[in-house]
């Protein structure tokens, strides 16, 4: 915190801590998740399970469910803001589009509307639905979108520094092969699974299902994190960024957050 001569207060905000915090939060929520997963697990301790449930991964409305929703809606705003900020029309329009897909899957995350996609299009496959890898049948759809958004994203990628360009490109690859790539072997698990006559809880419980599972939310979580600290990185090294001043009744009482002295690292 720095004061001037007019009794202004700049407050930095690093990308660096913003990065640091955020993988705390990730770290808290893993090990949460796989503490309560091992300590339960095949116990008699039924009245934790909605503990169990609030800090499970892959439970819609969860915790890590709801942070990660939220976490993705953020780096869509961030981008949104680069879009206000660039200097072409290019940029912009590359800005708008990446927020408006980040949008969708911040909607998607928190709602599971890929869940919800997946047996209309196992009955479009095949009278009895979709089997095998195919099992969580949404993929096909999440896999053309995929291949589509790239093929949009060509020209304005290329057009990006190229520390930004690489670090969305990381970041977009992780979440596609935790997200998609994951979800084949998990479709595979559940198909033979679900055909021996276990209940689709059952499954879902199994421990290769839970460490499948794990690795895929960290994936996709430690996605955006990865495209947040880009972006914001983006912003502050490419970007023209106006200052932000809060103000309050008292005197002297002005605290300006000045995005232009927030240093990259």
């Amino acid at each position: 915190m720095i004061r001037t001569n007019q009794q202004r207060v700049v407050m930095p905000i690093a990308t660096s801590s913003v990065f640091r915090g955020h993988l705390t939060i990730i770290a808290t929520l893993i090990a949460a998740h796989v503490i309560l997963q091992i300590a339960l697990y095949g116990s008699g301790y039924t009245d934790y399970n909605d503990l169990r449930s609030v800090f499970d991964l892959d439970r819609e409305h969860s915790l890590p469910n709801l942070l990660s929703a939220f976490a993705i809606a953020v780096t869509a705003a961030a981008a949104a803001f680069a879009a206000r900020t660039a200097d072409s029309r290019l940029m912009k329009r590359g800005w708008i589009f990446a927020a408006c897909v980040m949008l969708f899957l911040a909607l998607d995350e928190g709602a599971g509307l890929h869940d919800a996609l997946s047996g209309k299009v196992g009955r479009v496959l095949s009278a009895g639905g979709a089997h095998g890898v195919l099992f969580s049948a949404w993929v096909i759809p999440y896999s053309i979108a995929f291949v589509a958004t790239a093929a949009i994203l060509a020209r304005f990628a290329l057009a990006l520094p190229k520390e930004t360009r690489w670090g969305l490109l990381i970041a977009g690859w992780v979440y596609a092969l935790a997200a998609i790539g994951l979800e084949l072997p998990e479709g595979y698990v559940a198909d033979h699974a679900m055909a021996s006559g276990l209940a689709l809880d059952a499954i879902d419980n199994l421990p290769v299902m839970v460490m499948m599972h794990t690795v895929e939310e960290t994936g996709e979580m430690l996605a955006f994190a990865l495209a947040l600290r880009t972006i914001l990185q983006h912003i502050v090294r490419h970007t023209i960024v106006p200052a932000i001043l809060l103000v309050d009744r008292r005197p002297h009482a002005v605290h300006r957050i000045d995005a232009g002295l927030v240093p990259a690292e």
